[in-house]
């Protein structure tokens, strides 16, 4: 049935898609442990393209299944699992494992993805202790003859020459 090989078609395609994301992730989370800032920029513009190719890769897969589902008299939102027991008995354990393999690389892009992010928010963190460190966030408030408040902006020493 060649609806049915074009959801195989489409469901390894998938596959490679978020295999790709995956892949990019790993690089990001990699120029992230490393410190390396323009890596970082660059793999989150390569993360946005990845993301866009799986969202094709999906509704693509997508409009597949709906194919598949018309031809077998079943309603188009019908899960890819509840139309394989009406599969070929050859493809069902093929189709199935193409679903089960995608659906564990979507759990793995979730994890990554938390993890990246709470390690961009770490890093973020520390950088802003060592900037307030530096140079407090709001230079003290002093009040004028008249009453008015002004910030007084002090010229901070941060280094001193011993000597």
């Amino acid at each position: 049935n060649p609806t049915v090989q074009s959801l195989i078609d489409a469901l390894r395609t998938e596959m490679e898609q978020y295999g790709e994301m995956l892949a990019r992730l790993d690089e990001q989370q990699a120029s992230i442990v490393r410190f390396k800032g323009d890596e970082v920029i660059a793999a989150g513009a390569s993360i946005e393209a990845q993301a866009a190719e799986m969202n094709k890769a999906r509704t693509h897969r997508t409009d597949c299944a709906q194919a598949v589902a018309r031809d077998l008299k079943c309603p188009d939102e019908t899960p890819i699992q509840e139309m394989v027991v009406r599969l070929h008995k050859d493809l069902r354990p093929l189709v199935t494992e193409l679903v089960r393999e995608n659906n564990e690389l979507i759990v793995r892009i979730q994890q990554r993805s938390r993890q990246n992010h709470l390690l961009l928010a770490r890093s973020l963190e520390s950088m802003q202790r060592m900037i307030d460190c530096i140079a407090p966030a709001s230079p003290p408030t002093r009040y004028t003859p008249a009453g008015r408040a002004e910030k007084v902006f002090r010229p901070q020493i941060i280094y001193s020459a011993v000597g």
